[in-house]
């Protein structure tokens, strides 16, 4: 009885010493990851700190999650319902079973999305200085009723994806604040059958709004013309400006003091690169310029983030080439014209 104890529990010894040596799952060192990762962000390194480390990981390299038994449950619930068609109706059951089968046990990927999008948020923060929410208190009374260029939907109009930040210039803040902006129409057709057919067509557009802009009452539409349109029009003696833009405004002296040659030649580059519309409050100092470009486009070298390896060369590639351009373009008028008002 002795020996075979003692045989009974160094089987189970081997036993637990052989699981013991199993090695993970992608997925459990992925989730283990994600966990690191976020122990890494509570940590409030710097931007370099942060790449540093990535660089020189000591855990396992892996940022990915597999799911091969979804794959295989909606392989086999197509082929099912496809059979159901032509062969037996319960073979469309099962597919059905098997499909919602499939989606009911399949990896959650939420975690993983949120820790990568945390750490591009990070990087943009200390990239360009501006955030998803850190400055929000300069315009929480913000209102899209205020503003004309928000009334392109005929069933919905809104903001989101806000991002906020600050330019000091000459000793001066002024706090933006970038978005999209979605808008919804609603179209209703009747057929040959008098039968009624609603539509609903998607559009969006994105644009920046600027606080403490030094002038006010001021518009400068491409497409919005009659919706931008204020008391007075005006023309700033370039041909080629007047044929592109509707100008106007409220008072003839502000007008002549901001559509300067100089600012002229300013404006016209800017709306070269991000066509649309300006509009200048005309009881706010609040600057709004909408726009067809998507100032949120990203520029990596990476294509997908499947390692801890990629994610460090993705963040640091991680470039807003348009948000960039806008920059140096909003900058450069609020450098010309600061003097002017001051």
């Amino acid at each position: 009885m002795n020996n075979k104890d003692q045989q009974s529990n160094q089987s189970n010894q081997s036993n637990q010493s052989n699981q013991s040596h199993m090695p993970q799952s992608i997925n459990q060192q992925t989730f283990e990851n994600i966990e690191r990762l976020q122990h890494l962000l509570d940590q409030n390194l710097s931007h370099d700190e942060l790449i540093h480390q990535l660089k020189h990981w000591q855990h396992s390299p892996h940022l990915y999650l597999q799911d091969h038994r979804f794959k295989i449950c909606i392989a086999l619930a197509i082929v099912c319902i496809a059979l159901g068609f032509f062969i037996h109706w319960l073979f469309f059951i099962a597919g059905v079973i098997i499909g919602s089968f499939g989606f009911f046990k399949k990896v959650p990927t939420q975690a993983l999305k949120q820790i990568i999008n945390d750490y591009e948020l990070r990087t943009v923060a200390a990239r360009y200085q501006i955030f998803d929410q850190d400055l929000y208190h300069h315009f929480g009374d913000f209102s899209i009723k205020n503003y004309p260029l928000f009334e392109l939907g005929n069933h919905q109009n809104y903001l989101q994806n806000f991002m906020y930040g600050t330019w000091q210039i000459e000793n001066r803040e002024y706090p933006y604040m970038l978005f999209n902006y979605h808008y919804v129409d609603k179209v209703t057709e009747t057929d040959d059958d008098d039968r009624e057919r609603t539509t609903y067509n998607h559009y969006d557009l994105w644009g920046i709004v600027l606080n403490q802009f030094p002038v006010n009452g001021i518009s400068i539409a491409s497409k919005q013309k009659r919706a931008c349109r204020l008391g007075v029009k005006w023309s700033t003696g370039d041909l080629q400006f007047d044929r592109k833009f509707q100008t106007s405004g409220r008072d003839e002296m502000e007008l002549a003091k901001f559509f300067t040659p100089k600012h002229l030649l300013t404006l016209d580059q800017m709306l070269q690169k991000f066509k649309g519309d300006v509009y200048i409050h005309p009881e706010l100092n609040c600057l709004c310029w909408l726009f067809n470009c998507n100032i949120f486009t990203v520029q990596t070298s990476v294509p997908e983030i499947k390692s801890i390896s990629n994610l460090a060369n993705h963040l640091s590639d991680y470039r807003m080439p348009y948000y960039e351009e806008l920059n140096e373009q909003i900058q450069l008028l609020l450098k010309e014209i600061h003097p002017d008002y001051v």
